[in-house]
C-alpha cells in the first residue's frame, strides 16, 4: 500500500482549529514563549521543568503577556509503553500547549504512541505526519490531539498566533528496524517544507500574521527554514542539541525571503535548560525579540513534588547499585575523541561477554554521570536504548572500515552515527585532517604484545545489535555474521560492572586508546605499554553465571571452542 500524508484538516466547520491556554487577561501582541526540546527521559530534572513552566506562566501574567508552551521533540527515549506514558503525563503536569514529534517517539512504534496519547492534554503538531486509516495516530487525529495543519491558538487577551508542526522528516532512517509503525512516518523533507509552506499560506490567509513553528528538523534545517520560507516569526527547534543563547544575528536571529525578522530558538538536549523567549510584534506583524535566556531546571527551581511523585509511582524507588565521586561528562561521546565513560562501558561489554573485542557506539551513551549514589535509574538513563549485545565475527580489514567510519564522524563532528570507543585491548589513531585511521593495534594476549590489526585474521566483536538493524549506520556490520545472540543488554554489563565493584566508585582513566592527531606534525604516542587493567573485572563474567543458571553455554566456552553455527542464543 502506498503511503500518503496524513489528512490536510486547517479548518472545521467552525474554521481553523483554535486553542485556548487559561489565564489572566494580558495585553496584546506581546509574548513569552516557554520551551523545551530533546529532554530525553531526564527524570532527574523533571520536577524542576514542572516547576519552571508554573513559575513562567505566572510571570507572564504579572508582565501582562501572553504566554505558549511548547516542546520541540524527543521527550521520549525508550521503548516501553510504561515510561512513554509517564512522559506524557508529566508534560500535562507542565501544561504544555503543544508539542511535536522526533525521531524518538518513534522508538516503541507508532501503535504504541498512539495509545499513549489518549491521555495528553496538548496537541501534538505535524504537518508532515504519514497516517494511515484505523491507525491509533489516526484515531488521534480524528480527536484532534494530533494535529496534522495549522493550529491557531486564541489566548485570554483576544490575540490569535498562528502554530505549524514540523516532525523530523523521513523518521524511518533513523529507527530501529523491530519498531512496529504499521505504515505511519513522516515525509521526506522537500514535501515536508511544501506542506509547511501550505500551512503558512492558511494562516496568512485567514489574517493571522503572528506565526510559531514548533520544529524536529535540527537547527541546518530550521536556518533554512528561516532565511526561505516566508512568514514565519518564531521556530522553536529541536534534533540537533544546539545550545542557542541570546539574540545574535545569523546565529538565532535571520530575515525571510520578504526581508522579515525570524527568531530559532533551542535549549540544547537532556533537559539541560528550559528557554524563555520574549517576543513583541508591530501592527504589520513583524516580530521583535527582546529577550532569550536559557535556565538550568536542576538548580534553578524547586522539584515539583507532583511530579516526583508520579515518577516514582511510574518507575518505582531508585535501587542504588554503587557510587560515583565526581561529576563525569559524555558529551564528547559521540565524535569528539576518547570519552572516559564510553571506555569503562566498552571494557565492561569486553569483559562480559568474553569476545575478542568490545565496542560501545558514541550514541549509546545518552547522560552524563553524577556525584553521589549510582542507580538503576541512573543505568537506565545513561543507556536507555534495548538493544542487545550480539558477537560478530569480522575480519581485522571490516574493524578498520569500521574505525575509518569512526574517524569521518570525528572530522565532520558528526553526531549520527556517531564515532565508536573500544575496549582497552583495541587502540586507534585519526588523521582528523583527512578523516582517516592511520593505525590501529589489537593487544594479543598470548604474545602480550600490540600488533597491527591483521587484515586476514578474523576477530569476534561484541556490541549492540541495532547497529546490524539500522540502515545507514556502519554498513559493513549488515555484511559480517552475527555468531552469537545475547539475551542481555550493554546496560547489563555496564551494570554488571558497577556491581561488581562492591561500592567502590569506578576509576575512569583516560588511557589513550583513541587518539586525535594531524599526521604531518606528530605521531600516535603509544609506546609499548600494557592496556590499562579494570578494576575489578571478574575472572567469571556475571552472564556465566545467569547462563549456567538458565541452560545456556558460557561465554568463554561458547566462543572458545564451538563452531559458529552452534552458537546461536535465543533470549
Amino acid at each position: 500500500m502506498a503511503l500518503v500524508p496524513g489528512p490536510y484538516r486547517p479548518y472545521t466547520s467552525m474554521g481553523l482549529p483554535t486553542y485556548t491556554n487559561h489565564g489572566p487577561l494580558s495585553q496584546p501582541e506581546r509574548l513569552k514563549i516557554v520551551y523545551i526540546n530533546d529532554t530525553h527521559e531526564k527524570y532527574r530534572a523533571f520536577p524542576g521543568l514542572v516547576s519552571a513552566f508554573h513559575h513562567f506562566q505566572s510571570q507572564a501574567a504579572q508582565e501582562g503577556r501572553d504566554v505558549l508552551k511548547v516542546a520541540a521533540g524527543d521527550w521520549n527515549i525508550s521503548n516501553e509503553p510504561q515510561q512513554l506514558e509517564l512522559n506524557i503525563l508529566l508534560r500535562n503536569l507542565m501544561q504544555l500547549d503543544f508539542t511535536t514529534l522526533g525521531n524518538h517517539e518513534f522508538d516503541g512504534g507508532t501503535h504504541m504512541l498512539g495509545i499513549a496519547l489518549k491521555k495528553a492534554n496538548f496537541k501534538t503538531i505535524a504537518t508532515n505526519l504519514i497516517m494511515t486509516p484505523n491507525s491509533e495516530m489516526y484515531k488521534r487525529y480524528l480527536e484532534q490531539k494530533v494535529i496534522t495543519g495549522p493550529a491557531v491558538f486564541r489566548a485570554p487577551s483576544g490575540t490569535t498566533y498562528g502554530v505549524v508542526g514540523l516532525a523530523i522528516p523521513n523518521v524511518k532512517r533513523l529507527l530501529n528496524p523491530d519498531a512496529v509503525v504499521d505504515g505511519n512516518g513522516t515525509l521526506p523533507l522537500k514535501e515536508s517544507i511544501a506542506r509547511l509552506e501550505q500551512d503558512i499560506a492558511y494562516l496568512e490567509g485567514s489574517g493571522i500574521n503572528k506565526i510559531i513553528l514548533v520544529s524536529h528538523a535540527g537547527y541546518d534545517v530550521d536556518k533554512k527554514i528561516a532565511r526561505n520560507v516566508a512568514g514565519i516569526d518564531v521556530i522553536v527547534g529541536g534534533h540537533s542539541h544546539t545550545e542557542l543563547k541570546g539574540i545574535v544575528p545569523d546565529v538565532n536571529y535571520f530575515r525571510s525571503k520578504r526581508g522579515e525578522p525570524v527568531m530559532v530558538v533551542q535549549t540544547g538536549k537532556d533537559a539541560h535548560a528550559l528557554g524563555v523567549l520574549d517576543v513583541s510584534w508591530d501592527p504589520y506583524g513583524r516580530v521583535y525579540p527582546t529577550k532569550n535566556h536559557l535556565y538550568n531546571p536542576l538548580l534553578m527551581f524547586p522539584p515539583d513534588p507532583t511530579a516526583n511523585a508520579l515518577i516514582d509511582r511510574y518507575l518505582g524507588p531508585q535501587k542504588p547499585m554503587g557510587w560515583i565521586t565526581e561529576d563525569v561528562s559524555t558529551e564528547n561521546a559521540r565524535s569528539g575523541g576518547e570519552n572516559i565513560v564510553a571506555n569503562q562501558v566498552a571494557d565492561a561489554i569486553w569483559s562480559t561477554t568474553h569476545a575478542d573485542i568490545g565496542l560501545l557506539r558514541g550514541t549509546e551513551l545518552r547522560s552524563d554521570l553524577y556525584k553521589g549514589a549510582f542507580t538503576d535509574r541512573d543505568l537506565k538513563t545513561l543507556l536507555p536504548f534495548n538493544d542487545n549485545i550480539a558477537v560478530f565475527q569480522m575480519t581485522g580489514a571490516d574493524l578498520n572500515a569500521v574505525l575509518d567510519e569512526s574517524a569521518r564522524c570525528m572530522k565532520a563532528h558528526e553526531g549520527h552515527p556517531g564515532m565508536v570507543h573500544p575496549s582497552r585491548n583495541l587502540r586507534y589513531a585519526v588523521d582528523l585532517a583527512v578523516g582517516k585511521t592511520i593505525s590501529a593495534q589489537y593487544f594479543n594476549p598470548k604474545t602480550h604484545q600490540w600488533e597491527p590489526l591483521d587484515p586476514q585474521k578474523k576477530y569476534t566483536v561484541a556490541t549492540g545489535d541495532f547497529i546490524a538493524k539500522n540502515e545507514v549506520e556502519y554498513p559493513v556490520f549488515k555484511q559480517v555474521p552475527i555468531v552469537q545472540h545475547l539475551p542481555f543488554k550493554i546496560r547489563d554489563a555496564f551494570g554488571w560492572y558497577i556491581q561488581s565493584l562492591g561500592g567502590r566508585p569506578p576509576v575512569f582513566p583516560l588511557d589513550g586508546r583513541i587518539q586525535a592527531i594531524n599526521q604531518q606534525e606528530s605521531q600516535p604516542e603509544w609506546g609499548s605499554r600494557q592496556p590499562l587493567a579494570n578494576q575489578n573485572v571478574s575472572a567469571t563474567p556475571p552472564w556465566n553465571a545467569f547462563a549456567s543458571a538458565h541452560g545456556y553455554s558460557t561465554l568463554q566456552t561458547s566462543l572458545k571452542k564451538e563452531s559458529p553455527r552452534s552458537l546461536a542464543v535465543s533470549a
